[in-house]
């Protein structure tokens, strides 16, 4: 979603690509202009989906998004339209200038245009994007204390016997074995955007189409080429690292020779059975020959003779290898399982006939009290009713997220809020539930909303203070009978928890979180 992002990144929208790939992931929608609509909302930034006629195409606000259909992908990120002349971002990052009239051919007549607000952009984006740059240091500060834990060794015990040919075929194996992690990762998760740029193909199979296929593993599926190349380039490197001495170099050598008719039939496999060429599979036949063209560098390369300690050495470093890889590959893969199932979990659990199928299928509540108290629009068709205590903790963070609904979809939700009283004008409970409801009463929805949540904002708080704050209550008959109806209300239907949740008229199902409740609440 490179065109999505740039578009972000020219409105100055803040966010962090990784909190976008998650929200697409899981999106029932994406890719789609919906799903970019929806990620706008999550942001705060006002946008709108609209039809344009073709001819009106340059009254269109720049940037926008443009809906496609051809070969360069699914959207196009416009930028500059002069005369007849229109410049745009595919999908493949590329910046192409044409004509108007060329243009259309591929436009489906649907744009994405936004506009950024003062409270646009991700929220905790700078919390979030410290997190990422933390955990992206560590793995870095890990990789570089393993290279020179390498380094060290290398200049120890392989340098002063081969120091051109070893130091180029230090390299070379180190470029290998970062070529076939890249194999690897691209055999766990397809879809990583890194991947899917250097794999891709002009005729839209590459990497993934050759991985897949038939021929990229032996031993009935058990084993992939990508694993061997990882034994062999993680192996040899550390050999290469402790034992490179004349003998052991030569071992190296002789490696990478009997390597080199796989390289043969990788190129055949590929251009003839798989008919398409993986970039990556072809990086590692490439290093294979300059190995063998580093190693015939060196002096002692046509007379060393590999003792059987050299042998024992490698093949121990190369079963070490193979081990810990067996070991830990199950984890890795029920890791990309697990997220896969997660995935498809969430795209279900985000279903709009999936969600309003469960929850017709709840419990129905037939009557609500008469005048609850209301937050948000009276007339939105997505209502919410909660059923709180105000000295209950999880009520509180029920509310906290209740005002984040509130806050993400501006007249598109209703909340009415039924109290649990006792009726017990002594309970400190009562008390503050009478203030709140007198503050509603007396002054409507917004200063009631306003104090609900200041109430609910600290975690801990001196009640008789606070009441001395709002002052003495006005019992009303009104605000009597209020009270009376929603105590009634909440022993008729048996309330013997809060916060109790109900939407539209439903209980609420226990597998969603009242956070989930965004993307139906948006599209309602």
């Amino acid at each position: 979603m490179n065109v999505f992002y740039k578009f972000l990144a020219l409105k100055e929208i803040p966010f962090n690509r990784r909190t976008a790939r998650d929200f697409f992931d899981t999106h029932p929608y994406h890719p789609s202009i919906l799903s970019l609509s929806d990620l706008l909302d999550t942001f705060k930034t006002e946008n709108a989906a609209v039809e344009v006629e073709e001819e009106n195409l340059p009254l269109v606000p720049l940037p926008f998004i443009a809906k496609t259909s051809s070969k360069e992908g699914d959207f196009a990120l416009v930028t500059a339209l002069n005369g007849d002349r229109i410049t745009y971002m595919n999908e493949k990052g590329k910046w192409p200038t044409t004509s108007l009239s060329e243009f259309k051919k591929q436009f489906t007549g649907v744009v994405l245009i936004a506009e950024k607000g003062a409270a646009s952009g991700e929220e905790n984006y700078e919390l979030r994007r410290k997190a990422q740059r933390y955990n992206r240091l560590g793995q870095l500060l890990l990789g570089a204390l393993l290279l020179l834990m390498l380094c060290g060794l290398f200049l120890t015990y392989t340098w002063p016997y081969a120091p051109v040919s070893a130091m180029l075929l230090f390299l070379l194996k180190l470029a290998g074995l970062g070529v076939s992690l890249l194999l690897l990762v691209q055999s766990f998760d397809a879809q990583n955007p890194l991947l899917r740029r250097l794999c891709s193909s002009s005729s839209g199979n590459g990497c993934n189409h050759v991985l897949s296929s038939a021929g990229s593993s032996i031993l009935g599926g058990r084993l992939s080429w990508s694993e061997v190349g990882f034994f062999y380039f993680g192996s040899t490197l550390i050999s290469l690292s402790v034992n490179g001495g004349s003998n052991g170099f030569a071992l190296l050598l002789w490696l990478t020779i009997a390597c080199l008719p796989y390289s043969f039939y990788s190129l055949w496999y590929q251009r003839y059975v798989a008919r398409s060429w993986c970039r990556l599979c072809l990086a590692v036949q490439g290093i294979f020959w300059l190995e063998f063209l580093a190693g015939m560098l060196s002096p002692t390369a046509y007379t060393a003779v590999p003792t059987p300690k050299d042998i024992l050495i490698t093949a121990g470093i190369t079963g070490a290898v193979i081990a810990i890889w067996l070991l830990i590959r199950p984890l890795i893969k029920r890791s990309a399982q697990v997220n896969s199932l997660m995935q498809v979990s969430n795209k279900f659990k985000k279903n709009d006939f999936v969600f309003h199928t469960l929850l017709q299928q709840e419990a129905q509540v037939e009557v609500l009290p008469a005048a609850p108290f209301i937050m948000g629009s009276p007339d939105a068709p997505f209502e919410i009713t909660i059923v709180s205590n105000p000295f209950c903790q999880p009520c509180r963070q029920a509310h906290q997220e209740i005002k984040k609904l509130l806050d993400a979809s501006p007249g598109k939700l209703k909340v009415s809020v039924i109290f649990n009283a006792t009726g017990n004008d002594t309970d400190p409970r009562d008390q503050v539930i009478q203030s709140l409801m007198a503050v509603y009463l007396e002054h409507g929805p917004l200063p009631f909303k306003a104090l609900l949540d200041d109430w609910y904002a600290a975690e801990r708080r001196e009640v008789s203070d606070w009441l001395q704050k709002q002052g003495p209550v006005k019992r009303s008959e009104a605000l009597q009978s209020r009270l009376k109806a929603q105590i009634e209300w909440c022993f008729f239907n048996r309330v013997s928890h809060t916060p109790a949740i109900y939407i539209n008229g439903y209980k609420a199902i226990a597998e969603y979180e009242l956070a989930d409740l965004n993307n139906f609440i948006r599209t309602s």
